[in-house]
């Protein structure tokens, strides 16, 4: 899901509260500093998650790099550049939900928590970042909405906010994908984010002796 700049929406932060607002979208990051430093700084699990959680933070490397592959440039796209544009993603990973990325990071919460702590926290972690996004996700929904009025809401019509179960299939768009080399330069930080991530906890846990 492209963003728009969050002071092009002039919401409602006061009026409808903290969850789905536009401050809620300014500090969407903050749930995964939270687990991350919560799950570092816990008592390890006895390593029987630890393969669970590496795969879920496979796949967290794997969606956002598809995503970022359709999205390209526009991960952070300002609303004025969006107008400009006028291309609504609807192919990749948007085939299946609306805000593949925030599937992503909810997947890469989880697999973290499990990795480091108690499979408990990594329940915990998975069930809290999907709440936490879909509030983000609203009031992105609502930015888009009005910069596509006819497109979007058949878009929300043919798929889901989160769940990857398409309601049917959207509309296809002209959009020309990222190459694979541009999309690795571009998430080299992640996936060595992951690396270390995956390797802290092994040692952690005790693979290493």
């Amino acid at each position: 899901m492209e963003a728009p700049d969050p002071s092009a929406a002039a919401d409602a932060s006061g009026s409808r509260g903290f969850y789905g607002s536009n401050r809620h979208f300014e500090y969407r990051a903050s749930i995964g500093l939270v687990f991350g430093l919560a799950a570092a700084f816990m008592p390890a699990g006895d390593g029987s998650w630890y393969f669970v959680g590496l795969g879920c933070v496979l796949a967290f490397a794997a969606i956002r790099a598809w995503t970022t592959r359709f999205m390209g440039g526009a991960a952070h796209v300002h609303e004025r550049k969006a107008r400009k544009k006028r291309t609504l993603l609807t192919e990749g990973p948007f085939r299946f939900c609306r805000n593949p990325l925030y599937v992503a990071n909810s997947l890469g919460i989880a697999g973290t928590c499990f990795m480091l702590a108690p499979a408990w926290f990594g329940a915990l972690g998975l069930i809290a970042s999907l709440v936490w996004y879909s509030g983000v996700a609203s009031w992105e929904e609502g930015n888009l909405a009005e910069l596509y009025p006819d497109e979007y809401p058949q878009f929300m019509a043919s798929t889901r906010r989160l769940l990857p179960i398409p309601k049917r299939r959207p509309q296809p768009t002209d959009a020309e994908p990222y190459p694979w080399s541009k999309v690795v330069r571009r998430e080299r930080g992640v996936l060595s984010g992951v690396v270390l991530i995956s390797l802290l906890a092994a040692w952690k846990v005790g693979f290493f002796g």
